[in-house]
């Protein structure tokens, strides 16, 4: 029973641990539209679907410099901001916002997601 209680803990903690790494810690406030950001909750991304995924995929290609040909494009900074965007439920625009530091670490916590 002992075990059983100890395996259970475990699993609670790495479900806190892997939700955690989901969560933007940012580097300073972030004031978008009037409310001020400390952090972003990215969890959401476990419960999008190839169809989220593939409506990001237009959309980025839809404003790619290069035409779209792009073979990775999972791994832009712009294809981290929209699925982020989609994600948190929040406009593109607040993660293209962003300073640098930060848009690399979305960058950082999308692609290890994905990847």
């Amino acid at each position: 029973m002992e075990n059983k209680e100890k395996g259970i803990e475990e699993t609670k903690e790495a479900m806190l641990e892997a939700d955690n790494s989901l969560l933007l810690r940012l580097s300073k406030p972030y004031t978008f539209e009037g409310k001020s950001y400390e952090s972003v909750d990215l969890s959401r991304l476990n419960e999008l679907t190839i169809t989220d995924m593939v409506s990001v995929e237009r959309k980025v290609r839809g404003t790619s410099l290069s035409g779209g040909s792009n073979l990775l494009i999972e791994m832009t900074l712009i294809y981290a901001c929209h699925l982020a965007a989609t994600a948190a439920n929040l406009p593109v625009e607040f993660f293209l916002g962003l300073p640098i530091v930060d848009s690399m670490t979305l960058k950082g916590i999308v692609t290890g997601f994905l990847f």
